[in-house]
């Protein structure tokens, strides 16, 4: 954003003792933009890849993918998975993936990190991935339980034609939760006065509830360490998904979904699962979720929090299908 546009942008954020690093979550999803983390004192927004340009270490991969090919016929089909698998078209552009298919190869010149990335999703296309077992429990952070604990506070909940930036510092103040909205609706319209009674007992959730029907707002996002922040879409406090780009944490995995996709397409399966879990994720050009028909795998490239939510998601589905429900 250059500086002569920066009055366009509308920020609201209000909050005491809020940690940085939510902060500068909130203030990338109001501008739509990412952000990096460079070192221990700085911090890059952005909204591209382009500060790959600045990436020293470029890698060639020369590699067979006759293995994950099948035969000849599943070239094309292929070559559209690791279309996907490597976004080329959303890095910088002297970086490029290509298959010479009389020899069956594949010559990528990559970050060498993303060249790792795109050889482990090879291999996991060469035999059957992670059949759907039982995922582990997951198990909340300290954070998360803060949080979720904060949300059942009890609040004083009755105000008279108040403005929307008072309700939110009274919440704030009576429950040390930090909230933020998005702004975006008020840029055509005044904000609304906000008149409200919801008793001397109401919960905190039931409060927010309230206020962002009031404020014509749609859903709301929980983010740890304690942030609550309501949105045009409609979410039902659902963890946020963090802005940071994902680069330094993502993990390749491919699950067996082969009686999965005999119910729905495989390309159905890893449609819903974009829509489904974590959908901010998958806008990072170095996230991918594909189906591979030879093998019959769902590939996943994410970090391994997400990792974990497709596998719980996955096995959601499977208990729901009509052979599992005939046992």
């Amino acid at each position: 954003i250059r500086p002569r546009e920066f009055s366009s942008h509308i920020l609201y954020i209000k909050s005491d003792h809020i940690p940085v690093r939510l902060a500068i979550e909130w203030i990338c999803r109001q501008l739509g933009c990412r952000y990096r983390i460079d070192g221990k004192k700085s911090v890059w927004l952005s909204g591209s890849y382009d500060w790959l340009n600045q990436e020293e270490d470029r890698a060639v991969l020369i590699e067979s993918i006759a293995p994950a090919i099948g035969n000849t016929e599943d070239i094309k089909p292929t070559a559209r998975v690791i279309d996907e698998l490597v976004k080329v078209t959303s890095l910088y552009q002297e970086y490029s993936v290509r298959i010479e298919e009389e020899d069956m190869n594949i010559v990528a010149i990559l970050p060498n990190q993303l060249k790792n990335v795109l050889k482990d999703a090879l291999l996991a296309m060469e035999e059957p991935g992670i059949s759907l077992d039982k995922p582990a429990s997951t198990t909340l952070s300290d954070s998360e339980t803060e949080l979720y604990q904060i949300l059942q506070k009890k609040v004083v909940a009755k105000y008279n034609n108040w403005s929307v930036k008072d309700v939110i510092g009274d919440l704030q103040l009576q429950t040390g939760a930090s909230i933020a909205f998005d702004p975006s609706a008020f840029r055509k319209k005044e904000m609304p006065k906000i008149t409200m009674d919801a008793g001397t007992k109401a919960s905190l959730r039931l409060a927010i509830t309230e206020l962002a029907r009031q404020m014509g707002l749609e859903g709301y996002e929980i983010s740890v360490p304690g942030g609550i922040y309501l949105t045009q879409q409609k979410r039902e406090w659902t963890v946020a998904s963090s802005r940071e780009f994902l680069w330094d944490s993502i993990a390749v995995k491919a699950f067996d979904i082969k009686k999965l996709a005999r119910q729905s397409s495989g390309e159905a399966i890893a449609h819903h699962i974009r829509r489904q879990v974590s959908p901010d994720t998958w806008q990072d050009p170095c996230t991918a979720v594909v189906f591979h028909e030879p093998s019959n795998n769902l590939l996943v490239v994410a970090p391994e929090r997400v990792i974990n939510k497709v596998h719980v998601e996955l096995d959601r589905i499977a208990k729901q299908s009509p052979a599992e429900k005939e046992k």
